[in-house]
């Protein structure tokens, strides 16, 4: 193979010689959990200083984020020099950036070429899906058969008190895929975790055929202050992902969790709700129609069969955006509303993630499935004209027809000051926590239009 003209035609293409010369060849063979290497370039080991040595790559297997592809800093050719000991840690490359996104995804049979002055790493082989292997997570390592419950250390509080997260790994006795779920990436958000109270009552390593990694609380600072957003640098934890290791509390939380448990994962479920905003049971799809893993995050959307999906590209810092880019299939169910928690929002939850579990061959079983589900890709938010009290005349997951009454507003002696009626056919899909409204308030939201799937 390397001595194939067309791999030196492109060699040649891409160095923009008239022909070169094949210094080495080989193999590289990553095994399981096999360790990364730090940023580095490979000129100062080789005894030529051209710049126009070019290492070309050909794929044996898939090239992935979870087992461990490679990442290019881009532009870093500009600031190499050949008497790098070839670290970038100890070279203080300026102007690098550290936190990119994985550049180098090769599947199989794809012919890859970089220069060989250009700074690259690559990640552990996170893939360690055969039989007889441990599942690893931190410092955490679960061996095949075994449930092990632990903590991962994501800081210190102002008096050095360690922050911790709980997490649970549950490695079946049998090889298959790996599952990842968290919830309470919002501090007020509580349904979720009910959630996965029930399915780790219920989920046995030794009936289970592949592995699950639950994380209970996500957002640290944010639960035990009860509020959506983090009170340590007031930012909302599902706008940080992957995260930056150096970035702000939630940043790193995000980081953390993004490289050392989610990136092994071959399925993503981010179980949410709408804060205490009562709401319709639905689940989320955040890629565009366009992205790659599109279609496999509305298969998993599908399969999690709660009867509502809502498909439109979400905010950056998602993780139901972030996991997708790494080539992880993401959803992000919405259980309902509510202050506390709501049981039958928390039963939909668990039977979405029973399915997801009996549909990809993680336990026995069949799915229970809606014979069709409701696809909305847009939400039409109702405002008011007037300040008053809101008399609702339809009810969650009703279907409205255009022009049809949702509410009524009243002012405080009780007399009717405005109709506000639906612009659209539709659902009707949230509304606000409580029945009063200032001019320009949100009176609900209309889910449309209504596909089915």
């Amino acid at each position: 193979m390397a001595t194939d003209p067309r791999v030196g035609k492109l060699a040649t293409d891409l160095s923009g010689t008239s022909g070169v010369h094949l210094y080495h060849d080989h193999a590289l063979i990553k095994k399981p959990w096999a360790n990364p290497t730090n940023f580095h370039i490979d000129n100062p080991y080789d005894p030529y200083d051209s710049r126009q040595a070019i290492m070309l790559w050909v794929a044996l297997d898939d090239a992935t984020v979870q087992n461990g592809c490679m990442y290019l800093l881009p532009g870093t050719h500009l600031q190499s020099h050949f008497r790098f000991t070839g670290v970038l840690e100890r070279e203080g490359v300026g102007g690098a950036k550290r936190n990119v996104p994985p550049n180098c995804l090769a599947y199989l049979g794809r012919l890859e070429g970089h220069l060989y002055d250009v700074f690259q790493n690559i990640k552990k082989n996170m893939r360690g899906h055969s039989k007889g292997i441990d599942l690893v997570v931190d410092t955490l390592a679960a061996e095949p058969g075994q449930r092990l419950e632990g903590h991962l250390h994501v800081g210190t509080m102002a008096d050095g008190t360690p922050i911790r997260l709980p997490i649970v790994l549950i490695n079946g006795s049998q090889p298959g895929a790996t599952l990842y779920m968290h919830s309470i990436s919002d501090g007020d958000e509580l349904n979720g975790i009910a959630v996965i109270h029930a399915l780790l009552q219920e989920i046995q390593p030794d009936s289970l055929s592949g592995r699950i990694i639950a994380v209970p609380i996500v957002n640290f600072h944010a639960f035990h202050a009860r509020q959506a957003f983090s009170p340590i640098d007031d930012m909302k934890m599902n706008r940080c992902f992957p995260g930056k290791p150096f970035g702000t509390s939630s940043e790193r939380i995000a980081h953390h969790l993004f490289e050392t448990a989610i990136s092994q994962s071959d399925y993503c479920i981010d179980l949410h709700q709408g804060g205490i905003h009562p709401m319709i049971d639905e689940v989320r799809v955040r890629v565009n129609g366009k992205h790659p893993r599109h279609k496999a995050c509305l298969a998993l959307a599908r399969v999690f069969g709660i009867g509502y999906i809502f498909n439109q590209k979400g905010p950056q810092g998602q993780l139901a955006q972030a996991a997708p880019d790494i080539d992880i299939p993401t959803i992000d169910p919405e259980l309902g509303g509510c202050m506390g928690w709501n049981a039958d929002s928390i039963a939909k939850g668990v039977r979405g993630v029973q399915n997801i579990l009996t549909y990809y061959g993680f336990v026995k079983g069949d799915p229970e499935l809606p014979k069709r589900q409701v696809l909305v890709d847009r939400l039409i938010t109702l405002l008011s004209n007037g300040g008053g009290f809101i008399y609702y005349k339809v009810d969650l997951y009703d279907y409205v027809e255009a022009h049809q009454p949702v509410a009524e507003i009243c002012d405080v002696f009780g007399k009717l000051r405005e109709v506000v009626r639906a612009p659209e056919h539709g659902i009707f899909w949230s509304h606000p926590a409580y029945p009063m409204v200032a001019t320009g308030g949100t009176i609900g939201k209309i889910g449309i239009p209504i596909d089915y799937i």
